[in-house]
């Protein structure tokens, strides 16, 4: 049997296997963290606030597999509400790629072609790098809706940063998980958010910054399928407290996380085979900006808990729009961001 005769996702676990395997070799399996509910969605205490996979409805108990057949939006009902929390004044972004897969790097095959990727790790890296290098440019204007919530001027892009010091969480099968899970007890996230504070000293600490920690594939929280990612809050030595957000290997659930949502046809580049990673990462990073932290000091919410791109994820073209943002020279697949001054989602 020929490789390019299975399936997209078993093609990825296998031209990525012989990596992942030699790096994650006697690690310990990271303990199992709760699954997004319509009661955490909106970040009580103890859990981060969850970007919901196309398809999950968050009326639901989403510790099963609910997936209906398309993109829609239930999310909660806007406007946002100014709760008393801080906002990033600007918001800077800075971009942790945890493992050491990142610098060996491996193989993927996209699903609309298929075109192949003898390195994604680099494929990723570069195409996140020029997608937050645009829109810190100002020139997409994508952002610009935003700055009504409190932010003084346009994000500052800080770089990035591939920390091969320790080893992701290791996922472990288990017979009750629809995706890759881990084995344990609920815990609230803490290796992340050591990885979290590991960023912070190496990048140095700057208010207003979430720090975006990017997992390969292998490692990803307990649930991934029913989110495709989290932004949280921890302190730091100092009592400083500091906004992240967690990025799983996006590729390994398809169109669930956005591959292909604006561009349908992959190219060398990453458009439609990354369109996930733009949308995704852009969302996590809209919501940090206005809602930086969700646990103890809520800024920038619906009043049933939702946030800026929650409120405009995954819907309808005509309510809830998604398309491409552009510079002169490129493009990277966004969904809209809601405006309370406009009333409603917009792209700029």
């Amino acid at each position: 049997m020929s490789l390019r005769s299975l399936s997209p996702a078993i093609r990825r676990f296998a031209l990525a296997g012989a990596v992942i395997a030699g790096i994650f070799a006697g690690t310990q399996a990271f303990a199992a963290a709760p699954l997004p509910t319509t009661s955490n969605l909106g970040s009580p205490a103890g859990r981060p606030h969850f970007m919901l996979a196309l398809g999950q409805q968050p009326e639901t108990n989403l510790g099963s597999t609910n997936a209906s057949a398309g993109p829609h939006n239930s999310c909660c009902t806007p406007p946002l509400i100014n709760s008393g929390g801080p906002v990033e004044k600007p918001a800077n972004v800075y971009l942790d790629f945890w493992g050491a897969q990142w610098s060996v790097g491996w193989a993927d095959v996209g699903t609309s072609g298929p075109t192949t990727y003898p390195n994604a790790a680099a494929t990723i890296q570069n195409y996140l790098n020029d997608f937050f290098t645009a829109v810190a440019g100002g020139t997409t204007g994508w952002n610009n809706s935003q700055l009504q919530y409190g932010s003084s001027t346009g994000p500052v892009y800080h770089g990035e940063w591939t920390d091969t010091s320790s080893v992701p969480p290791l996922p472990v099968v288990t017979d009750n998980c629809n995706e890759l899970c881990f084995s344990g007890s609920a815990q609230n996230f803490t290796q992340l958010g050591m990885e979290a504070l590991a960023a912070e000293a190496h990048f140095g600490y700057t208010a207003g910054a979430d720090y975006m920690i990017f997992l390969p594939p292998g490692a990803y929280p307990a649930g991934f399928g029913v989110y495709c990612a989290y932004h949280d809050e921890i302190t730091d030595s100092q009592g400083r407290k500091i906004s992240y957000s967690v990025m799983p290997y996006l590729p390994n659930v398809n169109s669930l996380c956005g591959e292909n949502y604006v561009n349908p046809t992959d190219d060398a580049y990453g458009h439609g085979f990354l369109d996930g990673y733009s949308v995704v990462g852009g969302h996590e990073f809209a919501e940090a900006e206005t809602d930086p932290f969700p646990l103890t000091a809520p800024a920038w919410r619906t009043s049933d808990g939702g946030e800026t791109g929650d409120i405009c994820a995954w819907g309808s073209p005509s309510t809830y729009p998604s398309g491409n943002i552009s510079t002169t020279s490129n493009h990277w697949a966004v969904q809209s961001l809601w405006s309370n001054s406009a009333n409603a989602c917009v792209m700029n």
